[in-house]
């Protein structure tokens, strides 16, 4: 009987392995000059992660791929392979499925990473995940390098570093994270709170200048009371706009990003402009 149970689990044990598919890890193109030792870490972690999930074997043959290549006179500095040499690192490295990392570089100091799980039969990217990050430190690349792991075992995903200074600029996190609603309200109440409230600052000095200009009492008064009223409705709206602001920074802090939804390039910009008639600073948010 207990011979029975050991061949038996000894089978269990078998089929399990079996149903395990094989995975090569590949991290295509140069490392990035600011991020040394990302290769390494990313590859490492992809491995650790993917064989965790009990669904793959994952080895990173990073090296002998780039070595290949190099024998081959067809190594490229953006990591691009076609369907020929998938096929072929299939065959020479024994899995069923070639995970590819590509890492480009954006503004500000951002990567823009890219696991594609594809099968080297077919050479069909069966699975994918994106993320962006800064890879500012060891901590970080492992982070995002465990992310996109489970993106690729499980279901695709869009990995956020986090807020970062986002929250700093009005409805820009929330855009960012996928709440357009929100962003687009943020954005739109402070520029017509302090666009308001600039109004009513002119009004308050072109009130405030004909009080003197006037020798009837009544006339007087009445500039007098518009000053005071222009000058209470600009405290008003300054005091909304800093609390909307305060709103907007605590919600882009603790926000969520929305299940789905990929990070968007948003761009900040403050160009200076002049004309015949007048100058100042113009606030570009492009998302």
């Amino acid at each position: 009987m207990r011979n029975a149970l050991i061949i038996f689990l000894a089978f269990c044990t078998f089929a399990l392995a079996q149903e395990r598919q094989t995975v090569a890890v590949y991290m295509a193109g140069e490392e990035p000059q600011s991020a040394r030792g990302a290769h390494k870490v990313l590859g490492g972690e992809l491995v650790k992660t993917i064989n965790g999930s009990g669904r793959y074997i994952a080895v990173d043959r990073t090296e002998a791929i780039q070595t290949q290549l190099v024998k081959e006179h067809t190594f490229q500095q953006g990591g691009a392979v076609d369907d020929a040499q998938i096929k072929n690192w299939g065959k020479q490295f024994s899995v069923q499925y070639l995970c590819i990392v590509e890492i480009s570089a954006l503004k500000g100091g951002q990567f823009y990473l890219d696991v594609r799980l594809v099968d080297v039969e077919t050479a069909v990217t069966s699975k994918s995940a994106t993320a962006d990050s800064d890879l500012r430190d060891a901590g970080e690349i492992m982070r995002v390098a465990r992310y996109l792991a489970r993106g690729i075992v499980d279901v695709g995903g869009v990995y956020d570093s986090g807020p970062g200074l986002r929250p700093l600029v009005p409805g820009w996190a929330q855009i960012h994270r996928g709440s357009n609603g929100l962003g687009t309200f943020f954005i739109v109440g402070e520029a017509a709170l302090i666009g308001g409230a600039v109004m009513a600052e002119v009004f308050r000095q072109d009130n405030d200048s004909k009080v003197n200009s006037t020798f009837n009492s009544a006339q007087r008064q009445r500039y007098i009371d518009n000053t005071n009223a222009m000058q209470n409705l600009c405290i008003g709206l300054l005091i909304g706009a800093a609390g909307l602001y305060v709103w907007n920074v605590a919600d882009g802090f603790a926000g969520k990003r929305q299940d789905g939804v990929q990070a968007s390039r948003t761009e900040f910009k403050i160009t200076p402009y002049a004309d015949s008639r007048s100058g100042g600073l113009m606030l570009t948010l492009d998302f």
